[in-house]
């Protein structure tokens, strides 16, 4: 068995104009659904999105678009995180 790293490139992206489940629900789906991401998180309180990308990660304008497609805003701040650190956002 080959020894799996733990390390997940991440991204801290704020997004804007949330204000139920619902709309969490959907912006995680959109994230989600952009080529590249393994995986998102979004926190209603916090109003921000965990996004981990796999070995060739979406770009930035590709997620923004994706959260201004389900009717959000993505914010210009961005942070990367790698798994393993605290800054879980969700």
């Amino acid at each position: 068995m080959s020894p799996k790293t733990s390390e997940v490139p991440r991204l801290d992206l704020p997004v804007r104009g949330m204000h139920c489940a619902a709309c969490v629900d959907k912006v995680e789906r959109a994230l989600r659904s952009v080529p590249g991401v393994t995986d998102a998180a979004v926190n209603l309180a916090t109003e921000r999105a965990r996004v981990d990308l796999g070995p060739e990660p979406a770009a930035l304008d590709q997620l923004r678009a994706a959260v201004a497609a389900a009717g959000l805003a993505a914010g210009l701040a961005l942070r990367a995180l790698r798994a393993g650190r605290s800054g879980k956002t969700g």
